[in-house]
């Protein structure tokens, strides 16, 4: 593969499912996707968005119905040649959500299994599985069987096996799905420092924002079978494409309103008042549904009345301590705010308080009903 060539290439990629009734589902709608050695891309989205079956069209476990897929420079499916290579001669390892462990094979031949399927002869087997097992630094644990060992060993072993095909790309569908929340910050932490060391490219599936956004180089949006947004973990929460993504990342209040413009410059119309913002802001014309979206952390709290215009009276209904900061459910009569702000003692409940946000950090977007 020449350095000009990317790891993964899909292009305008189709597949549907023909369901009951006669009604075809598009699991995956004209998806492109570009990835160079050493990315880690997540596939972010709700369950039944199609992230999966993109995966699996990848790996070569489904047929899509259309497009065009390369890995590391070879065409592996091209619908207009009538082109699909088989799963194992893509030369490219998985790790599935149960990391699917022989339980009656040892270690060693649990990594060595996929090679042996393969055709590979003894001696290469051999080789490449002490290879596998000084990488993953668990030689130790070559002739142990699965149940005799930890999950982050595990986790290990299924990550060996999966180079052991092929160490220049990895797919990943959920590993850390059935994991508790203090053992799978651990396995995160563990896996992107084995991805950076080695710098194979992951394209990786979940529904959780924090382990998207802890480990991938870019995050991909995928809602109703399209990418909607590709970006820098930073980009996608503090620069949202459209309003299913600004959803759909992190926690965000909403704020429906109308623009307007009585003279004085544009504004938006909102159950809590009129809210100016620079027409540049604005997606839509005067009398267009727009709505608002703030992230909790951009907003401030205080018992006293602050000077900026843009502050409303609101009484605390719940709070919680959560260390670093400070999280606040605010009613404010025609509507709920989620604030999060640093302190060490938070507010009791039921004190009256005063809510402000910048004008800069409230993002308008054309609203669903609008849509």
């Amino acid at each position: 593969m020449t350095a000009a060539q990317p790891q993964l290439d899909i292009e305008v990629l189709a597949k549907s499912f023909h369901r009951n009734k006669g009604r075809d589902v598009r699991a995956v709608d004209n998806v492109s996707l570009r990835m160079e050695k050493g990315d880690f891309v997540v596939l972010l989205g709700p369950s039944g968005c199609g992230k999966t079956t993109l995966l699996r069209c990848v790996a070569g476990l489904e047929s899509p119905d259309s497009g065009r897929i390369s890995l590391g420079g070879e065409t592996v499916y091209d619908s207009a040649l009538g082109l699909e290579i088989p799963p194992e001669r893509r030369n490219i390892g998985m790790v599935f959500q149960s990391y699917a462990l022989w339980p009656h094979m040892t270690v060693a031949a649990n990594i060595g299994y996929p090679l042996k399927m393969a055709g590979a002869g003894r001696a290469e087997t051999d080789a490449r599985v002490k290879r596998m097992l000084d990488m993953m630094r668990i030689s130790e644990l070559a002739n142990q069987y699965p149940g005799q060992i930890s999950g982050g060993q595990q986790q290990r072993v299924a990550l060996a096996r999966a180079l052991a095909r092929g160490d220049d790309m990895i797919l990943f569908d959920e590993p850390l799905s059935n994991v508790d929340a203090k053992v799978r910050e651990h396995l995160r932490l563990e896996l992107l420092a084995m991805q950076r060391e080695l710098g194979f490219a992951a394209l990786y599936v979940t529904h959780d924002q924090e382990e998207a956004m802890s480990l991938a180089t870019r995050i991909a949006v995928v809602a109703d079978g399209v990418i909607h947004q590709i970006g820098t973990p930073q980009e996608v929460y503090r620069t949202p494409r459209n309003l299913k993504v600004a959803k759909f990342i992190g926690s965000a209040n909403q704020l429906d309103g109308t623009v307007v413009n009585d003279g004085t410059g544009p504004a938006v119309e909102t159950p809590l008042g009129r809210i100016a913002l620079k027409e540049a802001a604005l997606p839509s014309a005067v009398g267009s549904r727009v709505s608002l979206i703030s992230r909790p952390e951009r907003w401030r709290i205080s018992m006293d009345r602050p000077h900026a215009a843009a502050a409303w009276p609101g009484k605390v209904r719940a709070s919680a301590f959560l260390g670093p900061y400070n999280q606040y459910l605010v009613d404010l009569g025609e509507t709920e705010l989620q604030i999060w702000q640093q302190g060490s003692h938070p507010l009791p409940i039921g004190s009256e308080v005063w809510c402000q946000i910048s004008a800069d950090d409230l993002t308008a977007f054309v609203s669903d009903s609008a849509a």
